[in-house]
């Protein structure tokens, strides 16, 4: 279980606070892409990097992150804007509301468990 959770309509008011972060983190990754570079460890795997090393993109990403992961949201996809906000449904079950950049608003939900591929509308919250 999460610390934090969002009601749909806190989610949505964060997803405002915080979309341009997303955008501007989105952005940093492509331009760190384009240039060759990649995320340490992004295949799952634990790389030890000097700090020296990394692209100066790399740090504003992490700070990125760790303002949202503050804010209680879950980034599952930098490059992609990728986000997800801890909800309890009416059953108790623990799910997340899920945005991705270029969506309007926050449309979909899913269980933990089944991710981004198993998205289902609001409306069947």
């Amino acid at each position: 279980m999460h610390d934090k959770h969002f009601t749909v309509a806190e989610a949505m008011q964060a997803l405002h606070q915080y979309h341009s972060v997303l955008q501007k983190m989105s952005k940093l990754a492509q331009t760190m892409m384009s240039s060759g570079n990649e995320f340490p460890g992004a295949g799952g795997e634990s790389v030890a990097v000097i700090a020296s090393e990394l692209p100066p993109e790399y740090q504003q990403i992490l700070e990125i992150i760790s303002m949202l992961d503050s804010a209680g949201i879950q980034v599952k996809s930098v490059e992609e804007g990728l986000i997800d906000f801890p909800h309890i449904r009416r059953n108790g079950e623990e799910v997340y509301l899920c945005f991705k950049l270029g969506e309007d608003t926050i449309q979909f939900w899913h269980p933990i468990e089944a991710g981004f591929a198993g998205r289902q509308p609001l409306r069947d919250l």
